[in-house]
């Protein structure tokens, strides 16, 4: 290839600059192949060779091939002359670019924006989940009135949903497991991640068992509590049966059945 662009490339420019993108998203053993092949073009002067890569991910995927001691990072570096780290995205300003309010002030978003920050979300994820948030966050708006006044009664929706609408993109094995009551383990896993979920919740415990939660069976310390009553809400979304304990120890609250629509959660789309 080399000898093809050296010939043929004075005839159109003095110089040509290949794009070689996303290396981390290939095969090891490709983007090795790759590497190496055009390890040969950085002789040419009339050539620039630009890898768009992300260099941590592309070093693990050589440690699959070549072992964990293999200094992956230091390999790579036979490859490129100069490095331009990009700054990460932050979902707020970027999904405020493409149109999404993020300085609305409601939790829903505060938590969307919090986790996205947590998981690191490239622009592709964003992308991907603008639509489910637009549709989600837009139907609790206009179906606002439906859910009464109190804190607790929109839980379901502003603290919750948000939760699980990213977590149906990142692990979509753990959506389905929740969906069919199998596991909710994954749900909290996610949501401690979330600072404003958190305040949230112990506003949510505090309101539901009050006093009763130093005793048993609520007296647990802080985090199983609260991975306790996640669980509950699951199994009071995702299941059918009011005879379950753990719907029974929701006891009689503003947490109930009528707070939320069962098919969104099934869905993730808002019901026409």
């Amino acid at each position: 290839m080399g000898e093809l662009i050296k010939s043929h490339l004075p005839k159109v420019a003095k110089r040509a600059i290949i794009f070689i993108d996303e290396l981390d998203r290939c095969r090891p053993e490709f983007a090795i192949k790759v590497l190496e092949q055009t390890k040969t073009l950085f002789q040419q002067e009339s050539i620039v060779v630009v890898y768009s890569t992300s260099i941590t991910q592309l070093a693990h995927s050589l440690q699959g091939v070549y072992g964990p001691r293999f200094e992956g990072r230091k390999y790579l570096e036979r490859f490129y002359d100069k490095r331009l780290e990009l700054n990460p995205i932050k979902p707020a300003d970027y999904l405020l670019y493409k149109g999404i309010n993020t300085m609305d002030g409601y939790t829903f978003m505060d938590i969307t924006v919090d986790l996205l920050s947590y998981k690191h979300a490239s622009l592709r994820a964003c992308n991907r989940l603008i639509d489910s948030i637009t549709s989600l966050s837009g139907y609790i708006t206009n179906h606002w009135e439906h859910f009464g006044d109190g804190r607790v009664q929109h839980f379901q929706d502003q603290g919750l949903l948000p939760v699980i609408n990213i977590l149906a993109y990142y692990d979509p094995l753990a959506w389905h497991e929740m969906k069919t009551s199998t596991d909710f383990g994954a749900v909290y896993e996610l949501a401690k991640h979330s600072n404003r979920f958190i305040q949230y919740l112990d506003e949510v415990i505090e309101s539901v068992w009050g006093a009763n939660k130093d005793e048993l069976p609520y007296k647990q310390d802080i985090e199983n509590r609260r991975k306790r009553i996640v669980e509950d809400l699951c199994a009071l979304i995702y299941g059918n049966d009011d005879r379950d304990p753990r719907v029974k120890e929701l006891g009689n609250c503003e947490l109930t059945r009528m707070s939320f629509n069962q098919q969104l959660y099934q869905r993730l789309t808002p019901p026409s």
